[in-house]
């Protein structure tokens, strides 16, 4: 019975974290393609948002990142010439869907996804479309994907890069900033707003954050 297993039903207990979803109005603007503000949602496009969390822990310590199209662009990386470049199988599908300079992408591969860690996040620098490389802003930690003496990834190990929409400054729902992953040394991710708070993802898709009550 798992109740004898010491430790056991403490591991595989649910998350007590909440996320709560809403449509809400967002500042009007000119266009008069757009949806006013009243109508929600003000995007154009049909999208499948994507909430996750990447850092596990309570409110004050967790954080998380989002994709407007279920991260769903993604690509293998098949080597890694320099610590801060990658070669991968394909930069882009269209002018949308595609990786360009000042994307952050999340970096990992089966090792890390079962081990249950995250990736690495980074932020892409310059895309070189002809030879499928990604220059990143920061160094990979050295050993964390390995490579053979060709730079080539371990294809066991199905090395893998995830485009996250995030950027720019994140204010929570009173006004206060969040972080801004514009700014030196942004490790890519957002930190989960103070209890209480929301956070304005885009075209008035709201997300909040709560920890159930004990039980």
């Amino acid at each position: 019975p798992d109740g004898d297993l010491q430790g056991w039903l403490d591991l595989i207990a649910p998350s007590a974290g909440r996320l709560t979803t809403a449509a809400v109005g967002v500042a009007e603007e000119d266009d008069p393609c757009l949806t006013p503000p009243s109508g929600g949602y003000k995007g154009l496009e049909n999208h499948l948002y994507r909430v996750e969390i990447h850092d596990g822990g309570g409110l004050n310590d967790a954080t998380f990142k989002w994709s407007r199209d279920n991260a769903s662009v993604a690509t293998t990386v098949t080597s890694i010439p320099t610590a801060n470049e990658l070669v991968v199988t394909w930069v882009r599908r269209d002018a949308i869907l595609r990786f360009s300079p000042g994307d952050w992408i999340e970096i990992t591969d089966d090792w890390r996804e079962l081990a249950g860690l995250p990736g690495i996040m980074a932020l892409i620098e310059n895309v070189d479309d002809a030879t499928r490389t990604l220059t990143l802003d920061r160094n990979l930690p050295a050993g964390t994907f390995p490579t053979d003496a060709t730079n080539a990834t371990d294809p066991a190990r199905h090395t893998r890069i995830r485009r996250w929409d995030h950027r720019g400054r994140i204010d929570d729902s009173s006004g206060a900033l969040l972080i801004n992953l514009d700014a030196a040394g942004s490790d890519g991710v957002i930190p989960l707003p103070p209890a209480g708070r929301s956070v304005t993802l885009e075209n008035g898709v709201q997300v909040t954050f709560i920890v159930a009550a004990a039980g």
